[in-house]
């Protein structure tokens, strides 16, 4: 064992380990000076429902003259003086002859013989049982698929899987799954793999990209000019919600409002008001699941125009943005003041 030789806070480790110095203490068996009393004591002791009782470390034991005067302790250690009145043994040992003790009439602490008969105040530390853990210890419980914690309340789970704001549980909605909040998961967003869900609906109406006039305006934005088979390669090819939120905002412009982004941007339904015109890869990812559970049948698959032609809010152009035949899958930019069909989108994380 380690020896502590120095005051609170010793720097031996077996100035603050009681628990572990009393099990080697009592499983010495074979020291001449065999058995420990203080410690056999304490690691007999059951008491107030607990076994697990140990004689404490110096600086355990230091913690107890601190505290002494608080609360329900005060009055209950022997602070009395001179030697070897209001002396406490702890477990931490000084040298073959010594083991540390405190006075606790003033809080010295010091190296004493070991056959001297001091007081002994046994304590206990909280710890988690099945499995037995200290305090502060974490684990993953296989069986129920979570980490624990121990915690003054036992273990306790602290990381469970989160329920999935579709499902309700811990599962993850299928493409085309419809929501407990009716709108349907629509497959991962392209600038982030973040679940993407639409609503089972397109828009009442017919829109325009802009306010249906010809006063054209150039967006200070990266036109989106590719796309369809493979990603567009500029990043508003993939933005629709930070595209929406620019053309809602874009108020000095000659052809303000932008209709078919201002419609998705206001529209409040199945518990959400977060929702944006599709910029033209995550219009993509619609078309690419359109017959796939609940979203089969709900888009205008005929091939006529306007009906079957789909607004994005990636723009292509000062007179073009662009859109996506649903029946099949061409894009291409059309005049902003064409009014076509309109489906919202939002993104969840």
């Amino acid at each position: 064992m380690e020896h502590c030789t120095d005051s609170s806070p010793g720097t031996a480790a077996t100035c603050q380990t009681g628990e572990d110095n009393t099990a080697l203490i009592v499983g010495a068996t074979s020291s001449t000076d065999y058995p420990f009393e203080a410690a056999v004591y304490c690691d007999g002791l059951s008491a107030h429902g607990y076994d697990d009782w140990y004689l404490p470390a110096q600086d355990e034991l230091n913690v107890l003259y601190t505290n002494r005067t608080t609360g329900d302790l005060n009055g209950t250690f022997d602070e009395s003086d001179p030697f070897p009145a209001g002396y406490y043994w702890s477990s931490s040992e000084t040298f073959l002859t010594s083991a540390r003790s405190q006075n606790f009439s003033d809080g010295i602490q010091g190296g004493t013989s070991k056959n001297s008969g001091l007081a002994v105040r046994c304590v206990r530390s909280l710890k988690c049982t099945s499995p037995e853990a200290p305090m502060g210890a974490v684990i993953y419980n296989e069986d129920e698929d979570v980490f624990q914690g121990c915690t003054l309340k036992g273990w306790w789970a602290f990381h469970e899987y989160p329920t999935n704001p579709c499902t309700g549980t811990t599962s993850d909605p299928s493409i085309g799954e419809t929501c407990e909040d009716g709108s349907i998961y629509a497959g991962l967003s392209p600038d982030g793999d973040l679940p993407m869900y639409t609503t089972p609906a397109d828009a009442p109406s017919l829109y325009t990209w802009n306010d249906s006039t010809s006063n054209y305006s150039d967006m200070p934005t990266e036109n989106c000019t590719d796309g369809y088979g493979e990603p567009g390669t500029a990043v508003t090819c993939q933005t629709g919600e930070s595209n929406t939120a620019f053309l809602v905002g874009a108020t000095g412009a000659p052809d303000y409002p932008f209709a078919a982004a201002e419609y998705c941007d206001g529209l409040s339904t199945h518990g959400h008001n977060d929702w944006y015109l599709p910029a033209t890869d995550e219009l993509s990812v619609l078309y690419i699941n359109k017959n796939t559970g609940d979203l089969n049948g709900t888009f205008d698959e005929t091939g006529v125009v306007p009906d079957s032609y789909y607004w994005s809010s990636s723009e292509s152009g000062t007179n073009f943005a662009r859109y996506q035949i649903f029946d099949d899958g061409s894009q291409g930019g059309t005049t902003k003041n064409a009014g076509i069909s309109v489906r919202c989108v939002r993104k969840e994380g």
